[in-house]
């Protein structure tokens, strides 16, 4: 996604999930609506009704069980967002490059977390897409993404990724080892990036 910055030059940028199952095209114009239409809104989030076989929230288990509390603890002006880690969304070009941005699954909480912290609850808005779907990962490849959420939401509470105090660490190479526990004699330890790329507007 920071990436995206150095091959595209369009004034907004619109990003959608690679795996969606279940979309309509009205995704892309209602996403990038609020931002031709109010000049103080950066960042907009998509929301949508999550059909699963055991409920809508089969989808947003690291939304509800890591996500969502962070946010209510650390930084409540977000709160009211519905799906604070839907992979669609849109936002201002020269607004996305003024962020670091995480590199893996933290980038769009980093985004919220950002966007509201440097220009407040009404530069975000929030759009009801209807109804999507995607393909779900196992429980312990969620484990990766978890980490990598919490990871961003505590680097900008003042705590890093490693267990410390201090900001977020910079570089692709920052890892946190995440240790699974599955049948059999030995654990697994899976290391899990935690880095951030610069602002890209240093570099465009």
């Amino acid at each position: 996604m920071w990436k995206s910055l150095f091959v595209t030059s369009g004034d907004l940028v619109v990003f959608m999930d690679a795996d969606l199952t279940d979309w309509d095209t009205h995704f892309v114009p209602g996403l990038v609506g609020p931002l031709l239409t109010w000049p103080e809104v950066r960042l907009v989030k998509g929301f949508y009704e999550r059909p699963g076989e055991h409920g809508p929230l089969e989808g947003g288990r690291v939304t509800e069980l890591v996500a969502r509390p962070l946010v209510s603890l650390l930084f409540p002006a977000l709160s009211g967002l519905v799906q604070p880690l839907a992979g669609e969304w849109a936002v201002r070009r020269s607004h996305f490059a003024s962020l670091p941005v995480p590199t893996g699954y933290g980038v769009e909480v980093a985004a919220l977390v950002d966007t509201v912290v440097r220009h407040g609850e009404e530069a975000i808005a929030q759009v009801d897409l209807g109804r999507r779907a995607h393909g779900h990962q196992p429980l312990l490849d969620l484990g990766e993404m978890a980490v990598q959420v919490a990871a961003a939401v505590l680097a900008r509470a003042g705590v890093s990724g490693r267990g410390g105090l201090g900001g977020g660490e910079a570089g692709d190479d920052a890892a946190v080892v995440l240790r699974q526990f599955l049948p059999g004699p030995e654990p697994r330890d899976r290391r899990v990036p935690v880095g951030e790329r610069t602002p890209a507007e240093g570099l465009l």
